[in-house]
């Protein structure tokens, strides 16, 4: 619908993710954060908008707690690539929340596997319990209020409201009273970052991975420049290159722990030297 109506694919994505937020809780939330890989093929440009949730900086009280980072991401990606009016972006979201929609079979799936701690939390069982006292199961019709009104206020006034102001430090004491680091500073001062890519040349073209903190990006680099370097794969009997993907990726993550620290994060060399073909070739012999 948003490309029909001349929307961008960033104008699209901005609407799937809200709409993701509504319907996917357990991958995409208000709460978490991303990140985007964007390529602007009017000037050959292509960029990595990180968006990737930092810790807060409170007193964590047993539970150290992500910046929610989410909305801002969504306002940095439209407002260098959109197009459309943010009110109509965000409103499909809210109407679903407050409207309600069927629990597909994904949604179900996780909030069976999380049920446990999740509901040890009386605001989430006032959400997903259904009526017979039991989690929302597939096909059953979810309203979700609290989180319309949340979309409405981002809707009408911008992301600005999630970030300063009542709705912040709202959600703010929320934290510190389940036991949460987060503080209005960590709000207040949260920025998204655009950086650029990793590049892994394959041929006459290039592909692109996301950089640290989105440690995954990097992870998949390797294992894609270890199976493309000397045309490992392409030159591999069909019996072998399922063995190749394998050690491909074991070895990558072998590699991670060399770089990526639990506190401080990438320790590594320069993104550059880290799929550097000779690295790479060391790596799989």
């Amino acid at each position: 619908d948003v490309l029909s109506s001349g929307g961008t694919a960033a104008d699209a994505a901005v609407a799937a993710t809200y709409i993701m937020s509504v319907t996917n809780p357990g991958n995409v939330s208000l709460g978490g954060g991303g990140v985007w890989i964007v390529h602007d093929s009017k000037v050959g440009a292509t960029e990595t908008l990180d968006f990737v949730s930092p810790a807060g900086s409170g007193d964590p009280g047993g539970r150290a707690t992500a910046v929610p980072t989410l909305p801002r991401g969504m306002l940095a990606l439209h407002s260098r690539y959109g197009r459309l009016d943010w009110r109509l972006l965000v409103s499909p979201s809210e109407q679903l929340a407050r409207l309600g929609y069927r629990m597909s079979r994904a949604a179900a799936a996780d909030l069976h596997l999380a049920a446990r701690p999740l509901f040890r939390d009386p605001a989430m069982r006032e959400v997903f319990l259904a009526p017979d006292g039991k989690p929302y199961r597939e096909g059953m019709k979810l309203r979700q209020l609290d989180l319309a009104a949340t979309l409405g206020k981002i809707r009408a006034h911008g992301v600005g409201t999630f970030y300063t102001g009542p709705l912040a430090r709202q959600i703010v004491d929320a934290t510190r009273d389940a036991g949460g680091s987060l503080t209005l500073q960590d709000l207040r001062d949260y920025r998204p970052d655009w950086r650029e890519t990793i590049v892994v040349p394959v041929g006459d073209d290039e592909v692109h991975f996301t950089p640290p903190p989105a440690n995954s990006g990097l992870l998949m680099a390797q294992a894609w420049a270890m199976l493309t370097g000397n045309d490992r794969y392409k030159d591999a009997d069909e019996t072998v290159r399922a063995h190749l993907l394998l050690e491909s990726v074991k070895r990558a993550y072998a590699e991670r722990a060399s770089y990526l620290d639990g506190k401080l994060g990438f320790q590594g060399d320069s993104l550059e030297a880290m799929v550097d073909p000779a690295k790479m070739d060391r790596l799989m012999r």
